[in-house]
C-alpha cells in the first residue's frame, strides 16, 4: 500500500506499508518501480491462470456433453474420443461414466488404451 514520498538524506523515498503489521517502510524510486513491475507481473499470472482455468472449465463440460450426445446416437467411436477429452480437461472417470451411462471401469479401460496408445506412438510427454 502506497503512503507517501518522504526525503530522506535530500533523495525522495516512497513510503509502503509491508508484510502482515502494515509496518511504513521506506523504498527508493527505483525500488518502488522494481515493486510496481512485480505486483503487475503477479496480476497478469493471475490473470492468465484465471482464463486458463475458464478454458480448462468450458472444454471438460464441452466433452461431457458430447458424451451423452455420442451415448444417444450409439456413437462408440466419438464417445470413447469425448470421454478422453473429458478426462484430458480434468473430469473424473465418475463423471464420464455418468455421461455416458457407462461403468466406471470401462471408463478408466478406455482411458488406460488412450495411454497405451499414446505411449506406443513415440510421445514422449
Amino acid at each position: 500500500m502506497f503512503v507517501g514520498v518522504l526525503t530522506r538524506n535530500g533523495v525522495p523515498h516512497i513510503a509502503v506499508r509491508v508484510g502482515t503489521t502494515g509496518i511504513p517502510a521506506l523504498i527508493s524510486p527505483d525500488a518502488a518501480q522494481t515493486l510496481r513491475e512485480h505486483i503487475q507481473a503477479a496480476c497478469d499470472q493471475a490473470e492468465l491462470s484465471r482464463q486458463l482455468a475458464d478454458r480448462r472449465d468450458r472444454k471438460r463440460s464441452d466433452a461431457i456433453r458430447r458424451i451423452g450426445a455420442c451415448a444417444d446416437a450409439s456413437d462408440t467411436a466419438g464417445r470413447d474420443a469425448a470421454i478422453i477429452d473429458a478426462i484430458d480437461a480434468g473430469a473424473t472417470f465418475g463423471d464420464a461414466a455418468n455421461a455416458s451411462g457407462l461403468a466406471i471401469e470401462h471408463v478408466r479401460e478406455t482411458w488406460r488404451d488412450h495411454l497405451g496408445m499414446e505411449q506406443g506412438s513415440g510421445r514422449s510427454d
